[in-house]
């Protein structure tokens, strides 16, 4: 009976070690996972001085270890990436490759920048290397350059994970044989773990560049010319990749692209397949419907859409010529002084003959601003003259409180002021100059008070269109992007019987 005693004891023992140490034996074999994201940032479309700001917060929130980028603009001083990479400190590593100089209008301004366009990376982790690679360009109507970004990232517990960036054609044989070019770029380069994110520009009718990707072959009845099928058969060699949207959310359309404003989310051109053999699937969402952009940064948009007018009355007041917008307004807008206006793609004009922003506007405006402040600048002097002039009995106060300087003296604030008397030269100067000073503080404030009105309602009705050109703003401007963000969780892919039975 008693060794029936401590057996059972010892089993007790045993099994209470095994409760305790078996979760901690499981999670230490538990692969790491690691967040991707990719994101079209629309160009420079629509106040990027504003999007940014909501770009990043997104990127924050969805916390991408690595995230790829399409449509990024650039020039001699200045890149979007870069824009981007200042909000996003933790992001230190960067990779782009600038693919083709952008034509721009023949009739927008010179010197507006932003010229040249390509693809990028951020990453949290060392970015090794990277190049590009340069895509054939077959008979189709697009005659854009295209190039992917491959690079190589280290990553703890992964090790060299080798990105590819992409933003194929929109043409559909274009995308075949651009397809079948990358896969052959991968395949040679033997990469333990690959993946392969961005634009892919696919349509709902037409998935065969995927699918060649997902299933490491062409298919002889798919929509690609027979010839790749033939020419492309299926080897050892071959890498297959899982759609990270496909994989996790299989019962969800996962749109991501809207032709705006209307008729919204069309299509699923963004997309994150990672090698099927070596990394799973976790999760994968997308975000940046416009809501909160819209909600948050509304003011914004409206403030940055008043300093575009008052710049492009600047360029103007200095003999600039030609439309002032940096990017085209779409179907749906003209631009006018900088910026897009919901007045159909028929009402553009250029400068200097904009009436919104002209030289005499900015002059006006220039006039207009100048007597306000002093009108303001008057007023709040006056204000401090009848608060010394309250307290002037009460010297002793405003002795504790320190107050010796010169322009302080309550003998300054009388009833009329007298600064032509006073033992201050910078009073007596602005006497001199600005008679209204001699005025009794009461007359400064309700003359003053008064003329700020006068000014403000004389301004609303000079500048009334320029205001209408500010505030009429197109639906497509409330959104961070025509493209949403797509983010997938993925960790290193490890079988076998053990793992199998921990996780049951």
């Amino acid at each position: 009976m008693v060794g029936w005693y401590w057996f059972h004891i010892v089993v007790v023992l045993m099994w209470s070690v095994v409760g305790v140490c078996l979760p901690v034996f499981k999670s230490s074999l538990q692969p790491t996972a690691i967040s991707v994201s990719t994101y079209n940032l629309w160009n420079i479309m629509f106040n990027w001085d504003v999007r940014k700001y909501r770009i990043a917060q997104m990127i924050r929130e969805s916390n991408p270890d690595v995230i790829g980028f399409q449509e990024v603009r650039s020039d001699l001083q200045q890149n979007q990436l870069s824009d981007l990479q200042q909000l996003l400190p933790n992001h230190k590593w960067k990779a782009y490759i600038p693919v083709q100089k952008v034509t721009q209008d023949p009739k927008a301004m010179p010197g507006l920048g932003w010229d040249i366009e390509g693809i990028g990376l951020l990453s949290r982790h060392p970015i090794l290397s990277y190049e590009g690679q340069d895509l054939s360009l077959t008979t189709s109507p697009d005659k854009n350059k295209r190039q992917v970004l491959h690079a190589q990232v280290q990553i703890p517990e992964f090790g060299v994970v080798h990105f590819a960036v992409v933003h194929l054609s929109y043409d559909k044989r274009q995308q075949c044989n651009n397809v079948a070019e990358i896969a052959k770029y991968i395949e040679d380069g033997k990469f333990p773990h690959s993946i392969i994110l961005g634009d892919f520009n696919i349509y709902k009718d037409f998935e065969q560049p995927v699918e060649r990707l997902i299933t490491g072959q062409f298919s002889s009845s798919g929509g690609c010319h027979k010839s790749l099928f033939l020419n492309n058969p299926r080897h050892e060699k071959a890498v297959t990749y899982t759609d990270a949207w496909r994989a996790s959310n299989s019962k969800q359309t996962g749109l991501t692209f809207s032709n705006m404003p209307t008729p919204g989310l069309e299509s699923r051109p963004d997309r994150i397949l990672v090698s099927s053999k070596t990394l799973k699937v976790q999760s994968a969402s997308i975000m940046g419907d416009g809501v909160l952009y819209k909600e948050s940064f509304s003011s914004h948009v409206n403030w940055n859409r008043l300093t575009s007018v008052l710049s492009a009355a600047y360029a103007s007041y200095h003999g600039a010529i030609g439309k002032a917008c940096y990017h085209d307004c779409g179907p749906h807008g003209s631009c006018r002084c900088g910026v897009c206006v919901a007045r159909g793609n028929k009402d553009s004009c250029l400068l200097p003959d904009c009436s919104e922003c002209n030289s005499d506007t900015y002059l006006h405006f220039v006039a207009m601003t100048i007597l306000f402040c002093l009108c303001l600048v008057q007023f709040l002097y006056a204000s401090l003259q009848i608060l010394f002039i309250l307290n002037k009995k009460n010297q002793r106060l405003m002795q504790q409180m320190g107050i010796n300087c010169c322009l302080c003296y309550p003998e300054l604030y009388t009833s009329s002021g007298n600064p032509h008397r006073s033992k201050c030269k910078v009073w007596r100067l602005i006497a001199r100059f600005w008679p209204c000073c001699r005025m009794p503080a009461f007359y400064q404030v309700t003359v003053c008070g008064i003329a700020m009105i006068i000014i403000i309602v004389a301004g609303l009705y000079k500048f009334r269109d320029t205001l209408s050109t500010i505030n009429n703003t197109l639906p497509e401007e409330y959104f961070p992007s025509d493209h949403r963000l797509l983010t997938a969780i993925v960790h290193q892919a490890i079988d076998g019987p053990l793992i199998q039975a921990l996780n049951v």
